[in-house]
Protein backbone atom coordinates (compact mmCIF):
# COMPACT_ATOMS: atom_id res chain seq x y z
CA UNK A 1 0.00 0.00 0.00
CA UNK A 2 1.32 3.62 -0.80
CA UNK A 3 3.02 5.65 1.69
CA UNK A 4 0.83 9.03 2.13
CA UNK A 5 2.44 12.31 3.18
CA UNK A 6 0.26 14.02 5.82
CA UNK A 7 -0.03 17.72 7.00
CA UNK A 8 -2.08 20.49 7.99
CA UNK A 9 -2.70 24.77 7.11
CA UNK A 10 -1.54 26.80 9.55
CA UNK A 11 -2.72 30.91 9.44
CA UNK A 12 -1.35 33.30 9.81
CA UNK A 13 2.35 32.94 8.38
CA UNK A 14 4.22 32.21 11.04
CA UNK A 15 6.52 29.53 12.63
CA UNK A 16 4.99 29.31 15.57
CA UNK A 17 1.67 29.00 14.23
CA UNK A 18 2.81 26.27 11.88
CA UNK A 19 3.80 24.07 14.97
CA UNK A 20 -0.20 24.25 16.63
CA UNK A 21 -1.08 21.26 14.45
CA UNK A 22 2.04 19.38 15.33
CA UNK A 23 1.55 20.50 19.55
CA UNK A 24 -1.98 19.20 19.79
CA UNK A 25 -1.84 15.78 17.67
CA UNK A 26 1.65 15.29 18.88
CA UNK A 27 2.17 14.26 15.17
CA UNK A 28 5.19 16.48 13.18
CA UNK A 29 3.45 17.17 10.16
CA UNK A 30 4.92 16.15 6.80
CA UNK A 31 3.65 19.29 4.94
CA UNK A 32 2.74 22.96 6.39
CA UNK A 33 0.60 25.05 4.00
CA UNK A 34 -0.05 28.60 4.08
CA UNK A 35 -1.52 31.08 1.93
CA UNK A 36 -0.33 34.18 0.37
CA UNK A 37 -1.60 36.44 -2.35
CA UNK A 38 1.27 38.36 -5.07
CA UNK A 39 0.47 41.99 -3.59
CA UNK A 40 -0.38 43.55 -0.90
CA UNK A 41 -1.68 46.72 -1.45
CA UNK A 42 0.69 49.55 -2.38
CA UNK A 43 3.87 51.22 -1.04
CA UNK A 44 3.39 55.33 -0.39
CA UNK A 45 4.48 56.26 -3.78
CA UNK A 46 1.64 53.77 -5.11
CA UNK A 47 3.72 51.21 -6.80
CA UNK A 48 2.86 48.00 -6.36
CA UNK A 49 3.78 46.04 -2.42
CA UNK A 50 4.35 42.77 -4.49
CA UNK A 51 4.98 39.46 -1.79
CA UNK A 52 7.84 37.48 -1.59
CA UNK A 53 8.27 34.00 -1.35
CA UNK A 54 8.68 33.19 2.41
CA UNK A 55 12.01 31.56 1.60
CA UNK A 56 13.46 32.40 5.74
CA UNK A 57 9.96 30.33 6.69
CA UNK A 58 10.36 27.66 4.77
CA UNK A 59 13.75 27.31 4.79
CA UNK A 60 13.10 26.67 8.74
CA UNK A 61 10.43 23.97 8.02
CA UNK A 62 12.96 22.05 5.67
CA UNK A 63 15.60 22.23 8.62
CA UNK A 64 12.95 20.25 10.51
CA UNK A 65 12.08 17.74 8.00
CA UNK A 66 9.20 19.43 6.62
CA UNK A 67 8.06 20.13 3.31
CA UNK A 68 6.28 23.67 2.31
CA UNK A 69 3.05 23.63 0.35
CA UNK A 70 2.91 27.59 -1.11
CA UNK A 71 -0.58 28.14 -1.94
CA UNK A 72 -0.79 31.36 -4.27
CA UNK A 73 -3.23 33.98 -5.75
CA UNK A 74 -2.73 36.45 -8.43
CA UNK A 75 -4.49 39.08 -7.01
CA UNK A 76 -3.89 42.46 -4.53
CA UNK A 77 -5.62 40.75 -1.27
CA UNK A 78 -5.38 44.31 0.45
CA UNK A 79 -7.05 46.19 -2.50
CA UNK A 80 -9.01 43.12 -3.55
CA UNK A 81 -8.07 43.57 -7.10
CA UNK A 82 -7.44 40.43 -9.73
CA UNK A 83 -4.25 39.92 -11.70
CA UNK A 84 -5.77 39.18 -15.24
CA UNK A 85 -4.83 36.37 -17.40
CA UNK A 86 -4.49 38.91 -20.52
CA UNK A 87 -2.23 41.21 -18.42
CA UNK A 88 -0.46 38.48 -17.14
CA UNK A 89 -0.08 36.69 -20.52
CA UNK A 90 1.10 39.85 -21.97
CA UNK A 91 3.95 40.11 -19.75
CA UNK A 92 2.58 43.04 -17.23
CA UNK A 93 4.20 40.79 -13.99
CA UNK A 94 6.92 39.02 -15.77
CA UNK A 95 10.00 41.15 -13.89
CA UNK A 96 8.33 39.77 -10.54
CA UNK A 97 7.87 36.17 -11.53
CA UNK A 98 10.99 36.32 -13.05
CA UNK A 99 12.86 37.60 -9.89
CA UNK A 100 10.39 34.98 -7.53
CA UNK A 101 11.50 31.80 -9.95
CA UNK A 102 15.16 33.55 -9.87
CA UNK A 103 15.12 33.43 -5.63
CA UNK A 104 13.88 29.40 -5.80
CA UNK A 105 16.07 28.30 -8.04
CA UNK A 106 18.58 29.58 -5.70
CA UNK A 107 17.12 28.37 -2.89
CA UNK A 108 17.05 24.76 -4.67
CA UNK A 109 14.89 22.85 -1.91
CA UNK A 110 11.40 21.45 -3.47
CA UNK A 111 8.45 22.99 -2.56
CA UNK A 112 4.78 22.34 -3.43
CA UNK A 113 3.31 25.52 -5.37
CA UNK A 114 -0.56 25.41 -6.01
CA UNK A 115 -1.22 27.80 -8.10
CA UNK A 116 -4.60 29.69 -7.93
CA UNK A 117 -6.63 26.89 -6.10
CA UNK A 118 -10.37 27.00 -6.76
CA UNK A 119 -9.85 28.23 -10.11
CA UNK A 120 -13.82 26.74 -11.35
CA UNK A 121 -15.41 28.41 -7.98
CA UNK A 122 -17.04 32.11 -8.80
CA UNK A 123 -16.15 32.61 -5.13
CA UNK A 124 -11.99 32.79 -6.14
CA UNK A 125 -11.02 35.95 -6.79
CA UNK A 126 -9.24 35.07 -10.39
CA UNK A 127 -12.26 32.73 -11.24
CA UNK A 128 -11.98 33.08 -15.41
CA UNK A 129 -13.16 31.03 -18.18
CA UNK A 130 -11.08 27.65 -18.86
CA UNK A 131 -9.06 29.21 -21.73
CA UNK A 132 -7.60 32.14 -20.29
CA UNK A 133 -6.88 29.99 -17.03
CA UNK A 134 -4.61 27.75 -18.93
CA UNK A 135 -2.96 30.51 -20.83
CA UNK A 136 -2.15 32.23 -17.45
CA UNK A 137 -0.79 28.72 -15.57
CA UNK A 138 1.13 28.11 -18.81
CA UNK A 139 2.88 31.78 -19.42
CA UNK A 140 3.97 31.97 -15.19
CA UNK A 141 5.36 27.71 -15.38
CA UNK A 142 7.16 28.95 -18.24
CA UNK A 143 8.88 31.63 -16.95
CA UNK A 144 9.80 30.10 -13.91
CA UNK A 145 11.68 27.17 -15.45
CA UNK A 146 13.15 29.47 -17.80
CA UNK A 147 14.59 31.02 -14.78
CA UNK A 148 15.86 27.40 -13.09
CA UNK A 149 13.05 27.16 -10.48
CA UNK A 150 12.83 23.67 -11.49
CA UNK A 151 12.54 22.24 -8.12
CA UNK A 152 9.00 24.00 -7.80
CA UNK A 153 6.27 21.01 -7.34
CA UNK A 154 3.30 22.76 -9.73
CA UNK A 155 -0.19 21.31 -7.63
CA UNK A 156 -3.76 21.99 -10.28
CA UNK A 157 -6.36 22.20 -7.38
CA UNK A 158 -10.21 22.61 -8.79
CA UNK A 159 -12.81 22.72 -6.12
CA UNK A 160 -14.52 19.66 -5.20
CA UNK A 161 -16.92 18.84 -8.27
CA UNK A 162 -20.60 19.22 -9.09
CA UNK A 163 -22.45 16.74 -10.55
CA UNK A 164 -22.01 16.58 -14.37
CA UNK A 165 -24.61 18.64 -16.39
CA UNK A 166 -24.80 21.03 -13.24
CA UNK A 167 -25.49 24.94 -13.85
CA UNK A 168 -22.30 25.31 -11.57
CA UNK A 169 -19.05 26.13 -12.58
CA UNK A 170 -17.47 23.73 -10.63
CA UNK A 171 -19.67 20.59 -12.72
CA UNK A 172 -17.63 17.72 -13.20
CA UNK A 173 -18.08 17.91 -16.99
CA UNK A 174 -16.68 21.30 -17.38
CA UNK A 175 -12.84 21.36 -15.16
CA UNK A 176 -11.46 19.67 -18.51
CA UNK A 177 -11.48 22.70 -19.88
CA UNK A 178 -9.19 24.31 -16.99
CA UNK A 179 -6.36 21.40 -17.58
CA UNK A 180 -3.24 23.10 -18.76
CA UNK A 181 -2.01 19.72 -19.93
CA UNK A 182 0.18 17.32 -17.98
CA UNK A 183 3.89 19.13 -18.83
CA UNK A 184 2.41 21.78 -16.86
CA UNK A 185 1.15 19.76 -14.01
CA UNK A 186 3.68 17.72 -11.36
CA UNK A 187 0.46 17.08 -8.97
CA UNK A 188 -3.27 17.19 -9.43
CA UNK A 189 -5.53 18.24 -6.23
CA UNK A 190 -9.26 19.15 -4.78
CA UNK A 191 -10.38 20.52 -1.74
CA UNK A 192 -13.70 19.04 0.09
CA UNK A 193 -15.24 20.29 2.95
CA UNK A 194 -18.30 18.60 5.70
CA UNK A 195 -19.88 21.61 6.70
CA UNK A 196 -22.40 19.20 8.63
CA UNK A 197 -25.42 21.02 9.99
CA UNK A 198 -24.52 24.21 8.82
CA UNK A 199 -24.79 22.83 5.06
CA UNK A 200 -27.34 20.86 3.47
CA UNK A 201 -26.70 17.77 5.50
CA UNK A 202 -23.79 15.34 7.49
CA UNK A 203 -21.57 14.17 4.78
CA UNK A 204 -19.51 10.93 5.15
CA UNK A 205 -16.24 11.30 3.71
CA UNK A 206 -16.10 8.62 0.42
CA UNK A 207 -19.95 10.15 -0.29
CA UNK A 208 -17.99 13.82 -0.15
CA UNK A 209 -15.65 13.24 -2.53
CA UNK A 210 -16.80 10.13 -5.38
CA UNK A 211 -20.99 11.10 -5.96
CA UNK A 212 -23.41 8.96 -4.21
CA UNK A 213 -27.04 8.22 -4.12
CA UNK A 214 -27.06 10.36 -0.97
CA UNK A 215 -25.63 13.40 -2.29
CA UNK A 216 -25.95 12.66 -5.74
CA UNK A 217 -28.04 15.87 -6.82
CA UNK A 218 -25.59 18.42 -5.37
CA UNK A 219 -21.89 16.82 -4.95
CA UNK A 220 -20.50 14.74 -8.09
CA UNK A 221 -17.40 12.52 -8.34
CA UNK A 222 -14.37 14.70 -7.73
CA UNK A 223 -11.43 12.06 -7.08
CA UNK A 224 -12.96 9.72 -10.18
CA UNK A 225 -13.26 12.84 -13.06
CA UNK A 226 -9.67 13.94 -12.14
CA UNK A 227 -8.13 10.36 -11.91
CA UNK A 228 -9.43 10.38 -15.98
CA UNK A 229 -8.56 13.73 -16.82
CA UNK A 230 -4.69 13.16 -15.34
CA UNK A 231 -3.99 9.13 -14.51
CA UNK A 232 -0.84 9.33 -14.09
CA UNK A 233 -0.75 12.25 -11.83
CA UNK A 234 -0.27 11.92 -7.75
CA UNK A 235 -2.94 13.47 -6.33
CA UNK A 236 -3.32 15.60 -3.16
CA UNK A 237 -6.22 16.54 -0.75
CA UNK A 238 -5.19 20.06 -0.22
CA UNK A 239 -7.53 21.39 2.00
CA UNK A 240 -10.13 19.10 3.63
CA UNK A 241 -12.32 19.52 7.05
CA UNK A 242 -15.07 18.30 8.96
CA UNK A 243 -17.47 20.43 11.08
CA UNK A 244 -18.90 19.39 14.40
CA UNK A 245 -22.22 20.27 13.49
CA UNK A 246 -24.75 17.27 12.94
CA UNK A 247 -22.35 14.66 13.31
CA UNK A 248 -19.71 13.08 15.21
CA UNK A 249 -16.23 14.45 14.13
CA UNK A 250 -14.12 12.21 15.57
CA UNK A 251 -15.74 9.54 13.87
CA UNK A 252 -15.87 11.17 10.60
CA UNK A 253 -12.00 11.73 11.13
CA UNK A 254 -10.92 8.58 11.73
CA UNK A 255 -13.18 6.94 8.66
CA UNK A 256 -11.44 9.75 6.37
CA UNK A 257 -8.42 8.68 7.32
CA UNK A 258 -8.97 4.60 6.69
CA UNK A 259 -10.53 4.95 3.69
CA UNK A 260 -8.24 7.14 1.80
CA UNK A 261 -5.37 4.99 1.05
CA UNK A 262 -8.20 2.29 0.53
CA UNK A 263 -10.27 3.62 -1.90
CA UNK A 264 -8.91 6.42 -3.38
CA UNK A 265 -4.68 5.14 -3.90
CA UNK A 266 -4.02 8.32 -6.05
CA UNK A 267 -4.23 10.62 -2.93
CA UNK A 268 -0.47 10.67 -1.90
CA UNK A 269 -1.10 14.01 0.09
CA UNK A 270 -3.86 14.93 2.46
CA UNK A 271 -3.84 18.18 4.36
CA UNK A 272 -6.34 19.39 7.10
CA UNK A 273 -8.00 22.99 6.82
CA UNK A 274 -6.65 23.64 10.35
CA UNK A 275 -8.25 27.18 10.58
CA UNK A 276 -11.38 28.81 11.88
CA UNK A 277 -13.44 30.19 8.90
CA UNK A 278 -16.43 31.56 8.05
CA UNK A 279 -18.32 30.12 11.01
CA UNK A 280 -17.35 26.25 10.90
CA UNK A 281 -15.08 24.74 13.66
CA UNK A 282 -12.57 23.07 11.27
CA UNK A 283 -9.51 23.28 13.70
CA UNK A 284 -8.87 19.84 15.42
CA UNK A 285 -8.89 19.98 19.36
CA UNK A 286 -7.67 18.55 22.39
CA UNK A 287 -10.54 18.87 24.69
CA UNK A 288 -13.48 17.22 21.96
CA UNK A 289 -11.13 14.55 20.70
CA UNK A 290 -10.81 15.20 16.97
CA UNK A 291 -7.10 15.64 17.73
CA UNK A 292 -6.19 12.11 19.37
CA UNK A 293 -8.32 10.97 16.66
CA UNK A 294 -6.52 12.49 13.73
CA UNK A 295 -3.32 11.13 15.90
CA UNK A 296 -4.70 7.47 15.84
CA UNK A 297 -5.91 7.51 12.58
CA UNK A 298 -2.60 8.07 11.10
CA UNK A 299 -0.54 6.42 13.24
CA UNK A 300 -3.07 3.27 12.12
CA UNK A 301 -2.88 3.67 8.51
CA UNK A 302 0.58 4.05 5.71
CA UNK A 303 0.89 7.66 6.66
CA UNK A 304 4.16 8.58 6.84
CA UNK A 305 5.74 9.42 10.09
CA UNK A 306 9.80 10.14 9.46
CA UNK A 307 10.96 10.41 5.57
CA UNK A 308 14.60 11.48 3.84
CA UNK A 309 13.70 14.73 2.53
CA UNK A 310 13.39 14.98 -1.20
CA UNK A 311 16.24 15.71 -3.80
CA UNK A 312 16.76 19.59 -4.72
CA UNK A 313 16.45 21.18 -7.92
CA UNK A 314 13.43 18.57 -9.34
CA UNK A 315 9.32 18.37 -8.22
CA UNK A 316 8.24 15.84 -5.29
CA UNK A 317 7.28 13.04 -6.48
CA UNK A 318 5.39 9.90 -4.32
CA UNK A 319 7.14 8.79 -1.10
CA UNK A 320 7.28 5.25 -2.39
CA UNK A 321 8.54 6.41 -6.27
CA UNK A 322 11.56 8.43 -5.65
CA UNK A 323 12.28 9.37 -1.80
CA UNK A 324 10.81 7.70 0.87
CA UNK A 325 11.72 4.11 0.09
CA UNK A 326 12.34 2.94 3.65
CA UNK A 327 14.95 0.58 2.18
CA UNK A 328 16.55 2.30 -0.27
CA UNK A 329 19.33 3.61 1.53
CA UNK A 330 20.11 0.24 3.06
CA UNK A 331 19.58 -1.07 -1.21
CA UNK A 332 22.19 1.05 -2.82
CA UNK A 333 24.57 -0.15 0.86
CA UNK A 334 24.03 -3.30 -0.03
CA UNK A 335 24.63 -2.81 -4.02
CA UNK A 336 28.15 -1.38 -3.05
CA UNK A 337 28.95 -4.25 -0.56
CA UNK A 338 28.40 -6.70 -3.33
CA UNK A 339 30.63 -5.17 -5.39
CA UNK A 340 33.25 -5.01 -2.85
CA UNK A 341 32.35 -8.22 -2.00
CA UNK A 342 32.97 -9.65 -5.39
CA UNK A 343 36.02 -7.52 -5.97
CA UNK A 344 37.48 -8.67 -2.40
CA UNK A 345 36.54 -12.29 -3.40
CA UNK A 346 38.90 -12.15 -6.51
CA UNK A 347 42.05 -10.69 -4.75
CA UNK A 348 40.97 -13.10 -1.97
CA UNK A 349 41.47 -16.08 -4.59
CA UNK A 350 44.70 -14.56 -6.39
CA UNK A 351 46.41 -13.97 -2.99
CA UNK A 352 45.19 -17.60 -1.33
CA UNK A 353 46.99 -19.24 -4.73
CA UNK A 354 50.14 -16.67 -4.28
CA UNK A 355 50.43 -17.74 -1.02
CA UNK A 356 50.05 -21.34 -1.48
CA UNK A 357 52.97 -21.23 -4.13
CA UNK A 358 54.89 -19.27 -1.41
CA UNK A 359 54.43 -22.02 1.51
CA UNK A 360 55.49 -24.47 -1.23
CA UNK A 361 58.75 -22.77 -2.41
CA UNK A 362 59.15 -21.65 2.05
CA UNK A 363 58.97 -25.12 2.94
CA UNK A 364 61.22 -26.67 0.22
CA UNK A 365 63.82 -24.08 1.27
CA UNK A 366 63.19 -24.44 4.88
CA UNK A 367 63.86 -28.41 4.08
CA UNK A 368 66.97 -27.69 2.46
CA UNK A 369 68.26 -25.42 4.81
CA UNK A 370 67.64 -27.81 8.16
CA UNK A 371 70.59 -30.13 6.84
CA UNK A 372 73.48 -27.00 6.24
CA UNK A 373 75.63 -26.17 8.74
CA UNK A 374 74.62 -23.45 12.13
CA UNK A 375 75.27 -20.60 9.84
CA UNK A 376 72.28 -22.06 7.30
CA UNK A 377 70.16 -23.36 10.26
CA UNK A 378 69.61 -19.58 11.56
CA UNK A 379 68.74 -18.63 8.17
CA UNK A 380 66.09 -20.97 8.05
CA UNK A 381 64.76 -20.38 11.25
CA UNK A 382 64.57 -16.64 10.04
CA UNK A 383 62.70 -18.07 6.39
CA UNK A 384 60.15 -20.53 8.93
CA UNK A 385 59.55 -16.91 10.91
CA UNK A 386 58.33 -15.13 7.42
CA UNK A 387 56.26 -18.11 6.52
CA UNK A 388 54.53 -17.62 9.49
CA UNK A 389 53.95 -14.13 8.74
CA UNK A 390 52.79 -15.13 5.17
CA UNK A 391 50.54 -17.52 6.74
CA UNK A 392 49.26 -14.94 9.62
CA UNK A 393 48.38 -12.41 6.44
CA UNK A 394 46.39 -15.27 4.58
CA UNK A 395 44.32 -15.92 8.04
CA UNK A 396 43.72 -12.13 8.37
CA UNK A 397 42.36 -12.04 4.75
CA UNK A 398 40.33 -14.73 5.10
CA UNK A 399 38.58 -13.07 8.43
CA UNK A 400 38.06 -9.93 6.91
CA UNK A 401 36.07 -11.69 4.02
CA UNK A 402 33.59 -13.53 6.38
CA UNK A 403 33.09 -9.97 8.45
CA UNK A 404 31.89 -8.93 4.89
CA UNK A 405 29.66 -11.32 4.79
CA UNK A 406 28.21 -10.82 7.93
CA UNK A 407 27.41 -7.15 7.11
CA UNK A 408 25.56 -8.07 4.08
CA UNK A 409 23.52 -11.10 6.06
CA UNK A 410 22.88 -7.97 8.73
CA UNK A 411 21.57 -5.45 5.79
CA UNK A 412 19.36 -8.50 4.11
CA UNK A 413 18.02 -9.29 7.34
CA UNK A 414 17.01 -5.33 7.65
CA UNK A 415 15.47 -5.44 4.12
CA UNK A 416 13.62 -8.19 4.67
CA UNK A 417 12.09 -6.81 8.26
CA UNK A 418 11.39 -3.65 6.16
CA UNK A 419 9.56 -5.46 3.10
CA UNK A 420 5.90 -6.15 4.14
CA UNK A 421 5.99 -2.34 4.98
CA UNK A 422 6.41 -0.92 1.47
Amino acid sequence: MNLLLHGATAQPQTLAQATVFDTVTGLKQNVVQMFWSMQQGNLADGSPRYTSFPIAFATALWQKGQLYLHTWGTWDWVNKVNWTSADICAGRYDTYFRAQAKLLAAWKHPLFVRLNHEFNGTWSSWFTDGPSFVALWRHIVDLFRAEGATNITWVWCPNALAPKGSTATTASDKVAAYYPGDAYVDWTAFDAYNVGGLGKTWVPFTDLVSSSPLVATWIGDTYGTIAALAPTKPMMLAEFGCNPVGGDKSLWLKDALAVIPVKFPLIRAINYYNVEMGGNAWPLLTTDGTAAAWAAGIKAGPYAQNFPMPPDGIPIKPLSAQWGDPTAELRAQLALLDKANATLSAQNTGLADDLALANVGLTQAHAQLVSADALHTVDAASIARLGQEVFDAQVATSTAYQKLNVVQAHIRGLLDAAAPQL
